[in-house]
């Protein structure tokens, strides 16, 4: 199986990316009102309640700062996997419409949607058995490959 050469392949992986962000931004808001409210209550009982300083934040920021990039790379790696299958069937579809030749879909291991293209592989060989689609040739350099 050929390996992709681009990452970024559609405008789903950027809603992806920004809702994570927007998830990351919420947790941290929660984060920082939780260690105000935890700072307040320990030091009510304490010795009376001083002004908050960065240094009580740092712990929560350099948090962020280390999970951040790991959860950017897996959420570009999560959305490759299915946003990758769906490139192919889109570029299917308009081979189809243009009356090309086609060969069967290949997903690479790890890839979502092996079903559909299971599902996809065979509506292609029963249209091209009963004629309705050119068959692709081996040698054709004219054959679509998905």
């Amino acid at each position: 199986m050929e390996k992709r050469r681009r990452i970024w392949v559609d405008p789903f992986q950027t809603k992806l990316l920004i809702r994570m962000g927007l998830y990351c931004v919420c947790y941290q808001i929660s984060l920082t009102v939780i260690i105000v409210a935890w700072t307040v209550f320990c030091q009510f009982f304490a010795n009376g309640i001083r002004p908050l300083q960065m240094a009580d934040f740092l712990p929560a920021l350099v948090g962020l700062l280390v999970v951040l990039p790991m959860l950017v790379w897996d959420v570009i790696k999560f959305s490759h996997r299915l946003v990758g299958p769906l490139v192919r069937f889109r570029k299917a579809m308009r081979a189809i419409a243009d009356g090309e030749p086609i060969g069967p879909i290949k997903l690479r291991d790890g890839d979502f949607m092996t079903e559909l293209r299971d599902e996809f592989n065979h509506m292609l060989e029963a249209l091209q058995a009963r004629g309705h689609l050119p068959e692709p040739q081996a040698h054709n350099e004219k054959a679509v490959a998905v």
